[in-house]
């Protein structure tokens, strides 16, 4: 694991992107009584270092509240639950996420019956932990994240791109439940 800092973007310009946006669209209130809701995902999380490989898994609690019937302001918080293993020569290092923390703006599409897609844009702290041989090394790294996803009912999977950085890449696959109120 390689430490890294990913400066391209940092937490004002989201945060702004995200307040211009829920500015916006405050103007016009979401249509339906269920404007908040609240999340679960179980997460397969790919931590990928130059082609080299871990897939550890992830619980990640999701909050949000509907500004406007297509624009949602969402906080997470996931922890780690198995560790991988990553093969680097003849050294197996175990990749543990320690935790996920983000905020993030979400635009949905009108619903086709029970379906709807959504993206997802924001800002996201990541720290992973590398052990190997009784040696463990934390790896904290923050940055844009984006994905996309589709709910299905009550039912979501998703794609997200947590981390984009010069060393390595942090993606997940989740499928999540929601509870609308």
């Amino acid at each position: 694991m390689t430490n890294s800092k990913n400066s391209q973007i940092d937490l004002r310009q989201v945060l702004l992107i995200i307040a211009f946006i829920s500015v916006y669209s405050s103007h016009a209130p979401a249509a339906d009584e269920e404007q908040r809701y609240v999340g679960f995902q179980y997460s397969l999380v790919t931590y990928d270092e130059d082609g080299d490989e871990a897939e550890p898994t992830a619980f990640v609690a999701r909050y949000g509240h509907f500004l406007s019937d297509w624009f949602a302001i969402e906080g997470r918080i996931g922890l780690g639950l198995e560790d991988d293993s990553l093969e680097v020569g003849s050294l197996d290092i175990d990749v543990e996420v320690e935790h996920i923390i983000g905020v993030y703006g979400v635009v949905q599409t009108g619903s086709i019956g029970i379906v709807s897609l959504y993206g997802i844009i924001g800002y996201t702290q990541i720290e992973l932990e590398g052990s190997a041989h009784g040696i463990s090394v934390d790896e904290k790294a923050n940055g844009l994240s984006y994905g996309l996803g589709v709910n299905i009912g009550s039912l979501s999977i998703e794609y997200m791109d947590y981390i984009e950085d010069d060393y390595y890449d942090v993606t997940a696959i989740s499928l999540g439940y929601i509870f609308r109120f």
